[in-house]
Parts: C-alpha cells; sequence; structure tokens
C-alpha cells in the first residue's frame, strides 16, 4: 500500500487554518455568531472553566486517550456539542446538517466493493434519499450518507496552528486557542448550505415505486435524465482528477416524476470535471467541425493541401467523401445537451506540499487508544510495497469545473467487442476519425480500447472522448500537471518523456543537446502509435489461445504493473524487436500478424528519426495513416484467424482504465482501488472534505 500513499503524497496540499477559512470553508461565521455559540454551550454545561481559569470542552478536559475507554463515550461528546450550536439562532441561516457518531459500526452498501466502517457522518437535515423500510435498508442508508464525491481539485488538509490573523485577534482570553478555532469551523460547517457544503443540486436519488430501486435523477439544462446502470466509471488512486462516469440514462419530466417517457429512448450520459479555461467536450466538437467544414470548402475550390501530399487516389476519395455533406458527424457521437456545473476552488498561493505525509514509517509498536480492538476500518491485509525515492515533480493544480453530457448513440467499447471482424472494422473507422482531426489540426490524445466504440445499430466505429482533445502547436510548452492518456496504449515518446530521435547513433551532439531542451508535446504521430498498440493488444491479450509465455510477456510490454520499468515498453519499440518477440510467442495459425507488426513498428520509428524536431511538419505525418491502414486492412482480410476471449468484464480491464499517470515519476498502481461508486451514493453528491474525525478525513 505503500505506493498509494506516495500518490497520495503528491495530491495533497496544506495550507493554515487562517487561509483554509477565508478560501475554502463554506462561510466565515462572525465573532458575534462564535461567542453565541460559546454561550450556549457554556449554558449547557460543554463547556467548563479549569483551574486556570481557560475554558475547555467539558468532554475533553484531558486526551480522549487517556481520559476514555468507549469510543462511544468518547465520541458521544462531539455530537452533543454540535446539538448545542445547533439550537443557536443565526441571521439568515439554518443548520443543514447534524454529527451522528456510530463508532465500530459497518454499514451496508448497495456497492458491494464498500466495507462502510465508519466512526461518524455529517447527516443532511432535509434530504431527498427514500425512507428506508427495513433496518437493513436504515443501515444502507447510513452508509450512503457518508458517500460523497470529492471535488477533483486539490486536497486541503486544515492545520490548527497558532499563527496570527483576523480570527484569533477577536478571540477571549479566557477560551483556550485550540478550542476557539475548532469551534469557529464547527459552526463554518454546520450553520453552512447545501451548495455551500459542496452538493449538487443537480442531482438527487429517487425511488422508482415501479421496482422499488433507488435511482439517480440528472439534471442536464431544462431535462431529467434516469440512470439505469452505469457503463464506465473511472477508478483512480488519486483524489484529484477528473472523475469520469458514464451512465446509461432516459429521458424524465422531473425530479418529482420518473416515470419513463413513451418516446424516450436510451442514451448516455458522461459526468467529467475539466481544468478551467478547458474547453467542453460540445465546444470541441463544434470547433472541429466548423474546421472541416473550412477544409471542405478548400477542396471544392481547388485548393492543395499538405495533408494530401502523397496520398493514394483511394485515400483522397475516402477522405473527399468524408468531408461531403458533413458525412464526417458520422464517426463522432451526436452530442443531444450538455450543461456546466460547479467550480472547484482554486489554490492558494500560501499553500505547501506536505511531503512525505503517507510515506511508510519503520515499524514501531504503538499503544491502542482504546481498551476495545480498532475495527473501524477495513481487515485486508496485504504486503508493504517498497518505497518509491523520487522527488515531487511540479504540479499546477488547476481548478476544475463540472461537465455533464448527454451523447444519443448507445456503443460498445472496443474491448467489450467479441467478434474481431467488427474490432477492425471498428479501427477503421477510427482511424478515419482521426485522420480527420489531422485535416482540422486537432490531436485526440487518449486513443484506447474504451475510446474507440462500435455501433451495433449502424454497424460502425465512432470515436469518442474529444475533452481530451486539443489543438496541435508545434510550439507548445507541455503541462506540469500527469499526462493525459491510458498508459497501455500511449506513445513512448509521452511515457518515457524522451524523444525516438535520440536512438538515432547518426545524432550529432549539438542535435542532442537541442532535442532535449523541447518538451514532449503531443504530436499526430502519437495518437497514430496508440492505434499501433491497441492492434498488438488485440492480437496478444485478447485472443483465446493466450499462452502464459505470451501473457508474462505482455503484461511487461502494457505496463500491468505499471510503470516503474518502462523499458520492457520503450526499449523493443525503438529497436524495433516487437515483431520478432511475438513472433515467437503467438499461436501458430497467428504468427502471420507479426510481420505487420514489424512493418508498423518501423514505419513510426523511422518517421520520428526521419522529421528530426521539425514537429510541425505536416507532410511528415501523412504517410503513416496509410501504413496504419494497410494494417488494419491486412487484419480483416484474416480476422477469421483471430478468435476473440469472451469480455469477463472489468476486472480484466482495470489497467486500461487509469487516465491520469505521471510520467516523470513513476509508480505501480495497486489493484484495491476505492470504487467512485462507493464515494457517489448519495442523493447530492458532496464536492469537497468534509471535517476530519479523529484524524482521518472523512467525506
Amino acid at each position: 500500500m505503500a505506493a498509494i500513499g506516495e500518490q497520495m503524497n503528491r495530491e495533497l496540499v496544506a495550507v493554515s487554518f487562517e487561509s483554509f477559512i477565508k478560501h475554502y470553508a463554506p462561510f466565515q461565521p462572525s465573532s458575534e455568531v462564535v461567542d453565541k455559540c460559546l454561550e450556549r454551550l457554556r449554558t449547557d454545561g460543554l463547556v467548563v472553566p479549569t483551574t486556570a481559569g481557560v475554558d475547555r470542552f467539558a468532554g475533553f478536559q484531558e486526551p480522549p486517550s487517556r481520559q476514555y475507554t468507549s469510543k462511544k463515550v468518547a465520541y458521544g461528546h462531539l455530537s452533543a456539542i454540535c446539538r448545542s450550536i445547533s439550537q443557536v439562532a443565526v441571521d439568515g441561516r439554518v443548520v443543514s446538517c447534524s454529527l451522528v457518531q456510530e463508532p465500530d459500526t459497518t454499514t451496508g452498501s448497495q456497492n458491494p466493493e464498500a466495507s462502510h466502517a465508519i466512526d461518524g457522518y455529517c447527516k443532511p437535515v432535509t434530504s431527498t434519499v427514500p425512507p428506508p423500510n427495513s433496518p437493513e435498508e436504515e443501515r444502507e442508508d447510513t452508509a450512503d450518507i457518508n458517500c460523497r464525491q470529492l471535488q477533483p481539485s486539490k486536497t486541503k488538509r486544515c492545520v490548527f496552528g497558532t499563527g496570527h490573523g483576523p480570527i484569533q485577534q477577536s478571540r477571549k482570553q479566557t477560551i483556550s486557542q485550540k478550542m476557539y478555532v475548532r469551534l469557529y469551523a464547527l459552526v463554518s460547517f454546520l450553520f453552512a448550505n447545501m451548495v455551500e457544503l459542496g452538493y449538487d443540486e443537480n442531482i438527487q436519488r429517487r425511488l422508482d415505486p415501479k421496482d422499488g430501486r433507488c435511482y439517480y435523477i440528472f439534471r442536464v439544462g431544462d431535462r431529467y435524465f434516469k440512470s439505469c446502470r452505469c457503463i464506465f466509471e473511472h477508478r483512480n488512486t488519486c483524489i484529484s482528477g477528473r472523475s469520469t462516469r458514464v451512465f446509461k440514462v432516459v429521458q424524465v419530466p422531473s425530479f418529482d416524476d420518473i416515470t419513463e417517457e413513451a418516446t424516450a429512448s436510451p442514451m448516455v450520459l458522461k459526468d467529467v470535471w475539466l481544468d478551467t479555461g478547458a474547453k467542453t467536450e460540445k465546444e470541441i466538437q463544434d470547433a472541429i467541425f466548423a474546421r472541416l467544414d473550412t477544409v471542405a470548402r478548400k477542396l471544392q475550390d481547388g485548393q492543395d493541401l499538405p495533408h494530401f501530399a502523397g496520398l493514394e487516389d483511394a485515400e483522397k476519395r475516402l477522405l473527399r467523401d468524408a468531408l461531403r455533406d458533413e458525412n464526417y458527424k458520422q464517426h463522432f457521437l451526436t452530442i443531444d445537451c450538455d450543461t456546466r456545473g460547479a467550480l472547484s476552488k482554486s489554490l492558494l498561493q500560501d499553500s505547501r506540499r506536505p511531503g512525505n505525509l503517507f510515506s511508510p514509517r519503520a515499524s514501531e509498536a504503538v499503544p491502542a487508544k482504546f481498551a476495545i480492538g480498532d475495527t473501524s476500518r477495513s481487515q485486508l491485509r496485504l504486503p508493504p510495497d517498497p518505497p518509491i525515492q523520487c522527488p515531487f515533480p511540479p504540479r499546477s493544480f488547476l481548478a476544475k469545473y463540472q461537465y455533464r453530457v448527454v451523447f444519443k448513440e448507445q456503443c460498445d467499447a472496443l474491448h467489450d467487442v467479441d467478434d474481431s471482424g467488427n474490432v477492425f472494422m471498428a479501427m477503421k473507422d477510427c482511424l478515419l476519425a482521426v485522420q480527420l482531426l489531422f485535416l482540422a489540426g486537432w490531436v485526440h490524445r487518449d486513443i484506447s480500447s474504451g475510446n474507440l466504440l462500435w455501433d451495433p445499430k449502424s454497424k460502425r466505429g465512432i470515436l469518442s472522448d474529444l475533452e481530451y482533445a486539443k489543438e496541435f502547436n508545434a510550439e507548445g510548452t507541455g503541462s506540469s500537471d500527469p499526462k493525459t492518456g491510458t498508459p497501455a496504449f500511449m506513445a513512448t515518446e509521452n511515457i518515457s518523456q524522451r524523444l525516438i530521435l535520440f536512438s538515432n547513433p547518426d545524432l550529432s551532439s549539438e542535435d542532442k543537446k537541442n532535442a532535449r531542451r523541447k518538451p514532449i508535446i503531443h504530436n499526430f504521430q502519437h495518437d497514430l502509435e496508440s492505434f499501433f498498440w491497441l492492434l498488438l493488444w488485440i492480437l496478444t491479450t485478447r485472443i483465446s489461445t493466450c499462452t502464459p509465455h505470451l501473457k508474462s510477456y505482455t503484461d511487461r510490454l502494457f505496463l500491468v504493473d505499471g510503470l516503474l520499468d518502462q523499458t520492457h515498453r520503450v526499449t523493443p519499440f525503438r529497436e524495433r524487436t516487437i515483431g520478432s518477440e511475438v513472433q515467437g510467442l503467438l499461436p501458430n495459425d497467428m504468427k502471420v500478424f507479426a510481420g505487420r507488426i514489424r512493418i508498423l513498428n518501423q514505419a513510426l520509428c523511422d518517421a520520428s528519426i526521419k522529421r528530426h524536431l521539425d514537429f510541425g511538419n505536416i507532410a511528415s505525418y501523412v504517410h503513416l495513416y496509410g501504413a496504419v491502414r494497410e494494417a488494419l486492412n491486412f487484419c480483416m482480410a484474416k480476422s477469421d484467424l483471430v478468435k476473440l476471449a469472451k469480455s469477463s468484464g472489468e476486472a480484466d480491464t482495470n489497467i486500461l482504465k487509469r487516465k491520469r499517470i505521471n510520467c516523470m515519476q513513476p509508480v505501480r498502481a495497486s489493484p484495491h482501488r476505492t470504487s467512485l461508486a462507493a464515494r457517489a451514493s448519495n442523493d447530492r453528491l458532496l464536492r469537497i472534505p468534509f471535517i476530519a474525525l479523529r484524524g482521518r478525513a472523512s467525506w
């Protein structure tokens, strides 16, 4: 588990208490409000003077570990304090939640992967969650209350320090300094409204009386959609990220009327968080389509484009047909509606990286804080992962905004398509879509088995996930945040952050010096190299006759154990040996495909070396689309030899779902991930971290 801790270290920032209250807390209570709450606590006997003349919480005049042997007794004082504060009248505000303590209680959940062994949670005073009909359902409902989706920016660690600021200047001298700041925080959260707490008012969890099940209802603009099932959820060991989820949905009239409309067809809803300043998927698609319309007009006017230089006549006809009458739109998903949501908080300038907060420490005997055993967390025991000794790379921690988009088509991801002919056909259609992006001057940046889709209704491939796409800029500077993509299919230059050009033995010292100054910018060839890895993955890992030796080889090649050792992937690709290595491992009837793998590997590496550092040379990319298309045509012609194993679900494709990697600091991804759905099972999803209980963040 040390690897997960190392990843969490990179996701955390620490700020002072004063900065937290000013910038991150729901609202800032005045000193008068805090004083009123303090007087109420005194009246209720929950705050008493000590012999030193300083007020303290009555239940915590000594550290709980010294004073109590029962968690229930110790935590009961916290609930009493919150109840007392809740009785105070605050102008313009009402109490929005209550603190419920249930130490050593394991609750049920609709998610089988979630243990929900919790000590306490904050329960909304009003909720749209249907009332439970049985004690079992009540326990499940309790678990759901504690499951909230973190706002995917950065995690803020509230440090109750002894600094000086306006909050401390208003303190009464008879009040313990630590007690005052904790009281201030409790008031800020208890009297915050639901939106300030981060609950999303555009999602509610409602009971369908027809089948007695609960469903999420999403509001997108002025329309409502009921979730039928979760198609995809991005399980990430990191907290900050896009938190992508995809649902099959159907339109309904409202939150209160979730009866499916008679004419409603099932659609797909994607819920994601995008960087501030990033375009929405619809904005990106509109920009690409507008550029393609411009290209079509230029061709009609007889203009010559460098994107067509050296193309075979058949390829030219293919592209011209796609550009005619907006036929290109059939290769992309049809957006029905979309909406922007909440904006996360930006990073404070005075924040700092806490360093090795979750780094492994030497084992030592630690006395139990309570007389009873601590069973409040999962009992799973895993062997420790080796510590990773790498400095933190710089991070910009961009703020993010929520975005939801609804698509009309229901498609199958390529890794869920079991017919090899359909797989290769989908790849060919998506290659055309990527070539259209090339004409428009855009790069996709995440070609993967999950983003290449097969539409069984229209019998064609569709390219999805344009949210990662960017307009290509050969003079770009890159980003300090983790790289985007699915590691199994990422280009070797993006993973290693080293140009293929360095594999050229004739490269001069001056050229090497210039190459090292160049940032790795995702270019058009990187998308095509992802097609190479995807094709290789299908031909080696998805076949029903995969041998243990072949699996061992491909596990290293596709980074199944993470990025600790990239040489197993980068070196054979740059030395052009993958084809020959695969030929010795493939079943006899499939060895014929090894030659095509070798040819495509050679073409990609040669193009990189020939291009040198002229990444804006459009003509240098043109022939590669034909090379990939030729390989796919060969595979289609011999698809009867490719017997794909039946898709066994998510367990076999977990490695495909990691979307954010840090190329500067490789880590091994643990297979034990927290389910995003488990953190998102409330009626309205929380987007900010809540108050830490017993030193552990409770979200």
